[in-house]
Order: C-alpha cells, then structure tokens, then sequence
C-alpha cells in the first residue's frame, strides 16, 4: 500500500480566473453585515459580526470571520475541504514539480485529462514535453444506432498516474469537457508503507440509504443516511516493520493522505483507493505476520 499526503502546490499558470464570480471581493476598512460571504485572496470566508470592519487571516476562523473553503481556482487543491473546481469547458493548471512521482484526480468529471511535463525555464505553448499522458475519461458502450442516440455515457470519477519524478520541472494539467469538474487533486510522491491488504472494501462504500419501518402502518420506506466518514482497514505487516510503519504515518497526524493499494503490477486498477486522515492503526497479536486494523477518518 502506497501513501500519498497532500501537499502545497505552487501554481505557476491557469486558465482560470482569480475572482471568483460567486462571491464578493474582500475591500480592506470596508463594513460588513453578519453572514456576507467574501472572496480574500485565495480564500472564502463569512462574516460573523453584524457590523464588521476586520480583515480576514488567510485559511483561518476568527473572531470576525469564518474561514469557509477555497475560491474556485484553488478549491481543487484545498486541503481543508472536499471542493470542486469547475469550468464550462477546461480546467488547466501548470504547476511546479519537484521529485513527485503520484498524481490523483477525485470527483472528476471530464472527457478527457492530459498530463505534460515540461523544464521549469521552457514556454510551455511551444516547447515539446519530456515526458506526457493522455486519457480519456468519457465512455459510451453502444451497440447499435438507437443506444448510440439514448444511452447516456459513463465518466471515470477517479484518475490517478504515475509521475516520472524530476527534478526542476512543471507539469501541465488540462482537463477538458463539457461543464468539467474537478474535486481533490492529489499531488505528491509516493510512501510504500509495506502493507498488504487481507480483503477487498468496495463493499463498504456503497449503502448511503437506510430502511425505516412505520410500527403503525407497516410501511417501509427508504431515508437518507450520511456518508460513511471513517473506514477500518485490514491490512497485513511484517512484526519487525511494524514500528518503521507506525513513525511513518504518525508524521502525517492531521495531514489529508490518499492511500492506494494495488492489486498487482500488469492489473494497476487500485483495489482500494482512500483520501482522508491517517487515525489510528491497531497493536497486532502475533508472530512472523501480523494483521493490523487502520483506521482512516475522513474518507472522501
């Protein structure tokens, strides 16, 4: 099992722009009434006083402000909240790259991603990348002229890739489609934790409803429940590499990781694949091999 914590990206270029038209822009020594949502820098953040001439702290809540979330051009990156970035028709990014080697895009909902990596010092519009990816993430199964008219396509929700890792370079993210979405871009190098996994989890992902019986009328009806937000996984260490495993997680205490676990070398469709907070991991009872319970919260 692989580890992939979140970390700052420096965006160099995007398409998009910095004021986000959804809310409106932070002006110092200006009054604010109780609940107005503003745009400061990077950052959205709602007024918590009734006449209010603060001036927010950036990825903060205080005593004048709440800190909400990320403004649409950095809401993909926010390493606070579960935010999409979104577009009518393409979401570019050029960031720096420096050794990472691991790139994942959740929520995604596109037709097409595209990966370029480019030398720090080049002009990206008429340099030719060192090293690029290029997938689609739209699919329509159809077998006849009817179906090809009705059926209604399929988008890959998840994409991740490896990275060649070099050093003094940027990467180039274009991600193209019709009303495109983007959620938590994972961007960094990967940690082996030298986990295997003792079972599938797709199971436990996909009940977000419950049943509810009326004792007067014996009606059953469906009722919404809310998504599952910690997941316990059953994984296999090594006793000795235990303590290794252990030091290496309890760095990252507080830190939004993507875990991946792959189900073998030719098949690199990931078994499982979780963005959340590193929790807990259970003292194990055995010998040579042992089987550990983690415990991710926050999984999105």
């Amino acid at each position: 099992m692989y580890m992939i914590p979140k970390k700052k990206v420096l965006i160099l270029e995007s398409n998009l722009a910095d004021i986000d038209s959804n809310y409106i822009q932070f002006v110092p020594n200006s009054s604010y009434a109780l609940g107005v949502e503003v745009q400061y820098g990077e950052d959205i953040f709602r007024s918590l006083d009734g006449n209010n001439n603060s001036t927010p702290i950036p990825e903060r809540t205080t005593i004048g402000w709440k800190y909400l979330k990320k403004a649409n051009k950095w809401a993909s990156f926010d390493p606070y909240n579960s935010t999409k970035t979104i577009h009518e028709t393409e979401i570019m990014y050029i960031v720096e790259s420096r050794y990472v080697d691991y790139i994942a895009l959740l929520e995604l909902r596109a037709s097409k991603v595209k990966l370029e990596l480019f030398k720090i010092e080049d002009d990206v519009s008429i340099a030719d990348p060192i090293w690029k990816h290029e997938e689609k993430t739209y699919y329509r199964n159809c077998f006849n002229y009817s179906e090809y008219i009705t059926k209604d396509g399929i988008f890959k929700r998840t994409f991740m890739e490896d990275v060649f890792p070099y050093y003094g370079t940027k990467l180039k993210i274009t991600i193209t489609g019709t009303n495109v979405e983007v959620g938590n871009i994972i961007y960094g190098k990967k940690i082996d934790l030298g986990m295997v996994l003792t079972n599938g989890l797709v199971e436990e992902f996909g009940n977000l409803i419950d049943i509810e019986i009326d004792r007067e009328t014996g009606n059953i009806k469906q009722v919404p429940i809310m998504p599952r937000k910690d997941l316990t996984i059953p994984v296999y260490i090594e006793t000795k590499n235990y303590e290794r495993v252990k030091n290496i997680l309890e760095d990252y205490l507080g830190i939004p990781c993507l875990f991946v676990a792959l189900k073998g070398v030719k098949n690199r469709l990931p078994s499982v694949a979780l963005y959340g907070f590193y929790k807990n991991i259970r003292t194990p009872i055995g010998a040579e091999y042992s089987e550990y319970e983690l415990l991710i919260k926050g999984i999105v």
